[in-house]
């Protein structure tokens, strides 16, 4: 079967829906225009591999973008690679613990049984820490050396790792 959507994997599997705000800059991240434009909201066409969306406190970035959607590209693709970049290492943490708990509490297990691998995306993984992930050696087959999702402050060293994502 083809992999849901976003906003519908969201929906079903993570009971949070996906506010057309949100949609537009899941669109912007998958290389879409934006599927919703208000009077007051501009766009501009730019660097493709860049995308800065400035959006109130409180309108479901962390969430929805941080959280939720990582959760998503990993189910869709265990091999990714994902840096979460937040003011201190602290918020950055607690991201990734968001994540975490999306990939392993019994909350989610339809999306587990659906998506993840056999024993969990914890189970038989090199690192379940604090700061980084690595999603079950199961799921992945990539070899590569970066975790599937590292948590950093500002300052935390990004030089020589490879992501796939970063979320600034």
């Amino acid at each position: 079967t083809e992999f849901p959507r976003f906003a519908d994997f969201s929906e079903q599997f993570l009971g949070a829906k996906v506010f057309p705000h949100v949609q537009n800059i899941i669109d912007l991240i998958e290389g879409r225009d934006p599927s919703w434009l208000h009077p007051a909201m501009s766009f501009e066409r730019n660097e493709p591999d860049l995308l800065i969306a400035n959006l109130a406190p409180e309108h479901s970035k962390s969430v929805s973008i941080t959280m939720n959607y990582v959760t998503y590209r990993i189910a869709e693709n265990p091999n990714i690679r994902v840096l979460i970049v937040s003011k201190t290492e602290g918020m950055a943490k607690k991201f990734l613990m968001g994540i975490k708990e999306r990939l392993s509490s019994p909350r989610y297990s339809e999306f587990h049984v659906r998506y993840g691998p056999p024993g969990g995306y914890a189970s038989n993984s090199e690192s379940w820490s604090q700061k980084m992930i690595y999603v079950s050696a199961d799921a992945r087959d990539s070899g590569e050396k970066d975790p599937t999702v590292e948590a950093l402050g500002i300052r935390g060293h990004i030089y020589g790792a490879r992501a796939d994502l970063i979320i600034l």
